[in-house]
């Protein structure tokens, strides 16, 4: 993922462009920030957007060091991209583009070091928690600065805004999408049932078929000339009636069974894997 424009323009307004060395906890005046003369530093020395020496860009803070607008255009882009590799080094968890925006303004301005804090607790699932820790990070040398709050408040909207994330590649949208009927796991169970009882059926017929030749077929004939005969005075006897109809209706029960099998298999596809959904981000 990349920072949003939103995101960058919520940075930019937090860390505002100064394009000379300044001391981040010596108060502006009049709006502007004093250029460090050399002297001790209360804070962090800082130019540019909000660049430090701790930043990515290899820019070194010195007395006297000045830059140009598209410079620190430059240098803030380089900055941005370590916080946005440290969000997803550390972040194992799904982020909305708001969150997302969160996270590197949060990295941008605290460090890795700190931003890990929060991603331990949006790694196990606790995205409450871990907004609810931005706000543990509003002190600068031991003082709590009110410049520090309206940030972590600022990172805390930006986490709640309702920011879609924007995939990396197209993504092809069908004009019209068919609502596949899904078949329940009792339906796939007898169709798998049904289609290994088919294959068998099936092998055996072909395996029956396939001994026949013109001489058995004419051999066949004549034994069944002979069985004709020994049914005929099988059936003569009455007490075989009873036999015979339960034979008939035998049959008969086996072929429902098969069309019936044959109907179930019909148009059904046995899934081979089960996908687990992804998880929701809380």
């Amino acid at each position: 993922m990349k920072t949003s424009k939103q995101g960058l323009d919520f940075i930019k307004g937090f860390e505002s462009c100064v394009l000379y060395v300044y001391d981040d906890l010596v108060p502006a005046r009049k709006g502007k920030y004093a250029e460090w003369d050399g002297g001790p530093v209360k804070g962090t020395l800082t130019i540019g957007w909000g660049h430090t020496n701790a930043a990515r860009h290899q820019l070194k803070i010195s007395k006297g060091l000045r830059i140009t607008q598209d410079q620190a255009d430059h240098i803030l882009a380089v900055d941005l991209g370590e916080c946005e590799e440290d969000v997803a080094r550390l972040v194992k968890k799904p982020l909305t583009q708001g969150q997302w925006d969160a996270c590197v303004s949060f990295c941008f301005n605290c460090g890795a070091g700190n931003f890990a804090n929060i991603a331990r607790r949006i790694n196990a699932g606790n995205y409450a928690g871990a907004r609810a820790a931005f706000d543990l990070y509003v002190k600068s040398k031991g003082q709590t600065l009110r410049g520090l709050q309206r940030r972590r408040d600022g990172e805390q909207a930006l986490w709640d805004s309702n920011i879609p994330t924007v995939p990396d590649a197209p993504v092809d949208h069908p004009a019209e999408v068919d609502e596949p009927q899904k078949p329940s796991t009792k339906d796939l169970v007898k169709v798998s049932t049904n289609a290994r009882w088919l294959v068998w059926i099936k092998r055996a017929i072909d395996f029956v078929l396939g001994m026949f030749t013109l001489d058995t077929v004419l051999s066949a004939l004549n034994i069944a000339q002979d069985v004709v005969g020994k049914v005929k005075g099988f059936v003569s006897e009455g007490s075989n009636v009873l036999v015979i109809s339960a034979a008939i209706l035998g049959a008969l029960a086996i072929r429902y069974v098969i069309g019936r099998m044959r109907e179930d298999n019909e148009g059904l596809e046995i899934p081979s894997v089960e996908v687990d959904p992804v998880p929701e981000a809380a």
